[in-house]
């Protein structure tokens, strides 16, 4: 068991916290990154020589049986295209989801058993060192700034820093700190005064990074997994749960010391930041940055629409491979995609390929609804539940499911919950 709390701790850190590797491909002018992440889950599995091909048995329903394929899928499909890039980037997703299904579900069993203090604590202080890494960073902006392009706002007239931390950007970052936040509600079993802090620190690590997409994601998520939670016993019996309760309450009070917190230090250094603040989130001003961006988005998801329908019938239904639907903006060296996973699948790997990808997701949605229907879901189904829907609602805005660290972290939820 040791062997397996260094291999998670040391896949943890290299994925989450470590910089990534520039990728230099012959004949490419775009910019690509290796995650040393990979390096930490190969020595997570080489420290288990006596089981190298020993598979855990996944039924055909389970959601991760579902990831893998797509990953075979989008490997074969990327392999025929002939293009290295596709062909590289495939490759890696492909071992995060095959060895990274292996050692999660190896090490799931720390985490669903009520004794499992050591593989939780490991848990919680790489949370603490990848947040903690977001808030400084506001101060002193990236940690690595060779992996980021832009992190200062203009917003009311004011530039903002925003919190990017170890991350390649502040919208990546979210996705990460809705996970640990998500888990501090639901499998953090020390002192309450203990997971206050916590989560104190993990929603203010969210706000942060001023990613408005996984704020807002974080948030209906919640509100979801609350209403369902309370579903069942209020048709039932007309009562809501007590347990429930506590739930929402809890981070309704965090997240309302936090603001308080901040509008209190805001008036007293400078009144201009909190109106820069409100007006980012589309709460004042004349002219609402919510509607604005969404129109952005809606503009940017047609494009990618019509990238896909411009392919031609093959590729409209299996796919051309990794970022055949991108273009490289040449003045960055950067890739241009749909903003949206689900476009950017539909785009990449065709009609099949998006088919594979949502399956897994709802497979899962499908797993975790029946337990609260049935009133049998405990925390972790809870923490499942919510860590799936606060990352499935923020990938709409954004194609972070292509990043190895949220592949991982929908694999760990996976791997530990069902």
């Amino acid at each position: 068991m040791l062997r397996n709390h260094i291999g998670f701790a040391l896949f943890m850190l290299l994925l989450l916290i470590a910089p990534k590797i520039p990728l230099h491909i012959s004949g490419g002018s775009e910019r690509s990154s290796v995650s040393l992440g990979i390096a930490g889950l190969v020595l997570w599995y080489l420290a288990y020589p006596e089981n190298l091909f020993c598979f855990p048995r996944i039924s055909i329903s389970h959601p991760l049986c579902w990831i893998i394929l797509f990953a075979i899928y989008a490997f074969i499909v990327s392999l025929l295209s002939t293009n290295i890039i596709s062909i590289t980037y495939s490759l890696q997703y492909l071992l995060y989801a095959v060895i990274g299904t292996i050692l999660m579900r190896r090490y799931a069993r720390s985490f669903m058993n009520s004794n499992s203090r050591r593989s939780r604590s490991i848990f919680f202080v790489i949370a603490v060192i990848y947040t903690v890494g977001i808030l400084i960073s506001i101060l002193t902006g990236p940690i690595y700034p060779y992996l980021v392009l832009q992190t200062q706002r203009q917003w009311a007239g004011l530039t903002i820093q925003q919190g990017v931390g170890f991350a390649e950007n502040q919208n990546m970052a979210g996705p990460v700190v809705m996970f640990f936040a998500a888990a501090c509600i639901y499998l953090y079993r020390g002192k309450l005064w203990k997971k206050w802090i916590l989560l104190i620190l993990f929603l203010s690590a969210l706000l942060a990074t001023l990613s408005r997409g996984a704020i807002i994601s974080f948030v209906l998520a919640m509100a979801f997994v609350y209403c369902l939670n309370n579903l069942v016993p209020f048709i039932k019996r007309g009562n809501l749960k007590v347990s429930a309760l506590k739930d929402i309450g809890f981070v309704v009070l965090a997240l309302s010391f936090i603001v308080a917190a901040v509008v209190l230090a805001a008036c007293a250094i400078n009144k201009t930041f909190l109106i820069a603040i409100i007006s980012g989130f589309g709460l004042y001003g004349q002219h609402s940055v919510v509607v604005r961006d969404l129109g952005s988005r809606a503009d940017i998801w047609a494009w990618g629409i019509e990238k896909w329908a411009s392919q031609g019938l093959l590729k409209m239904i299996f796919g051309g491979g990794f970022r055949s639907s991108m273009i490289v903006l040449a003045d960055r060296g950067t890739w241009k995609d749909a903003h949206n996973v689900y476009i950017t699948i539909l785009g990449d790997f065709g009609i099949v390929g998006l088919t594979l990808f949502l399956v897994a997701l709802l497979a899962a949605f499908f797993r975790y609804a029946r337990l609260f229907l049935t009133e049998k879901a405990r925390g972790i189904e809870k923490f499942g539940l919510l860590a799936l829907l606060a990352l499935s609602i923020d990938n709409m805005t954004g194609p972070y499911f292509y990043s190895p660290v949220s592949l991982a972290l929908l694999i760990f939820t996976f791997a530990v919950t069902l």
